[in-house]
């Protein structure tokens, strides 16, 4: 019998086990420069970026941010609004 966690829904569908992946939050970026980051925690896990639209009614403005990861470190060379963190 296998140990761990496991959830299920309503239908008896196994929705979270021992493989499946969890999206980790590390932190967000709000910062009216370019700059960057260390996050030793970047390390645990595959890293990821979400940007952070503002509500200015443009859906995808040109200007939009795309910080870059290698390793720890998280940089960016414009102003930046964003989530960062592993899964």
């Amino acid at each position: 019998m296998p140990t761990g966690l496991q959830c299920w829904d309503e239908y008896g569908t196994i929705t979270v086990d021992l493989t499946s992946r969890m999206t980790r939050l590390l932190g967000v970026v709000n910062q009216s420069a370019g700059g960057s980051l260390q996050e030793p925690a970047l390390a645990q896990g595959i890293p990821f970026v979400l940007p952070i639209l503002d509500q200015n009614g443009l859906m995808y403005p040109a200007d939009i941010t795309v910080p870059t990861i290698s390793g720890t470190s998280v940089s960016w060379t414009t102003p930046a609004n964003f989530y960062f963190g592993t899964y």
